[in-house]
């Protein structure tokens, strides 16, 4: 039925906006996606749908982040790297220490950690399913739409083209690690060429990419920080 549709239709739409809204404005053929917002969102009915399954996804996903927190935390012989769960980013220190707090609440309730404690995180985290997008690939941006970032200075959605590695609210998943690592493995070789070669302008350029790639995961910055 043509009903059934619209809700496949929603989910699928709520799917992509979540996990890779450029596929959307590439459908489309838009310039932005506030564009491709306007048009999917302008029947109202949709609309309503389309939001209520985006919520829930971005809830589910914050609650995996702190799930896998507190599984490392409970490994963890001492708070450290581990207690992050593997994920990086300047935003995992933030929700590590959400949790810490959430933790302590639970605890003054009388209640043990549980599968509701951690889904109630989530919904503050992102405040109930408004906030925690997808910018790329194993990146999840943490901003709310109503504070700025690096990657947009005023208040509003964040811009996937121009997310940095420095900003507070990136928060990046840890099958990344292996990744990030080897990219500054290669960065580091360039410039090491580079400067033996006497090329000031490509060992700059190197260099910029390696300061990049540092702050991405707290433990290879503090293993290639020792790197002369």
């Amino acid at each position: 039925r043509s009903h059934r549709f619209r809700k496949t239709l929603a989910r699928l739409v709520a799917l992509a906006l979540t996990q890779a809204p450029r596929i959307l404005m590439d459908v489309f053929g838009h310039k932005s996606m506030e564009m491709t917002l306007y048009y999917i969102l302008s029947d109202k009915d949709l609309r309503v749908e389309i939001e209520a399954v985006s919520r829930e996804l971005r809830v589910m996903r914050a609650k995996d982040v702190v799930d896998k927190m507190v599984d490392a935390d409970l490994r963890a012989s001492q708070v450290d790297d581990a207690a992050l769960g593997g994920y990086g980013g300047l935003a995992a220190v933030s929700v590590r220490k959400s949790i810490d707090v959430h933790r302590q609440r639970v605890h003054r309730r009388g209640n043990d950690w549980g599968t509701n404690s951690a889904y109630e995180l989530a919904d503050l985290l992102t405040l109930q399913g408004r906030a925690w997008d997808q910018v790329r690939e194993g990146v999840i941006c943490t901003k709310f739409v109503g504070e700025a970032g690096p990657c947009n200075k005023s208040k509003g959605r964040p811009e996937p083209s121009k997310c940095q590695s420095s900003c507070s609210h990136r928060l990046e998943e840890a099958f990344l690690h292996n990744d990030v690592d080897d990219a500054i493995k290669e960065c580091v070789s360039a410039y090491e060429r580079a400067t033996l070669e006497d090329e000031s302008l490509t060992a700059a350029h190197w260099a910029a990419q390696i300061r990049t790639h540092l702050g991405r995961f707290d433990d290879l910055r503090e293993r290639w920080m020792k790197n002369p």
